[in-house]
């Protein structure tokens, strides 16, 4: 690890670039902005649950699967709690998101706690979602 403190500056500014991806995908979700939530991910990005009953390849099956699956539910609210980050390199980084998500479904509220297994990856400039695993 280059111990520079230039380095360590844009090593930190990576992580607060990272935990502004998580927190703006919870909001964008939970607002129902797709739109939003495509640009978070990689083209090629993958989203699955984390026994692998369900795997999206590519943006736009997310974006499908996300227009199908919110039909289901009123009101989201999805909260990160913790967030472990470790670099691979300037451009790729995994992390662990410890959550839990207020959700209404048939005039019921359910609380769920979260864990995402994520892949980060800098794509045109910015950090987004290159894979994402969720667990609940």
């Amino acid at each position: 690890m280059d111990p520079t403190l230039s380095h360590r500056i844009e090593r930190l500014e990576a992580r607060e670039d990272i935990r502004r991806l998580v927190a703006r995908y919870g909001m964008a979700v939970d607002d129902r902005d797709l739109k939003t939530v495509a640009e978070l991910f990689t083209v090629d990005a993958i989203f699955r649950h984390g026994d692998d009953s369900l795997v999206n390849n590519g943006r736009q099956e997310i974006i499908d699967f996300y227009d199908d699956r919110l039909s289901s539910f009123g009101a989201t609210f999805h909260y990160p709690n913790s967030h472990i980050i470790d670099f691979q390199n300037d451009q790729t980084a995994t992390g662990i998101v410890m959550a839990h998500a207020e959700l209404a479904m048939n005039g019921a509220t359910f609380v769920v706690a979260l864990r995402y297994h994520d892949t980060y990856r800098v794509d045109d400039g910015a950090w987004c979602f290159a894979e994402r695993a969720v667990r609940m």
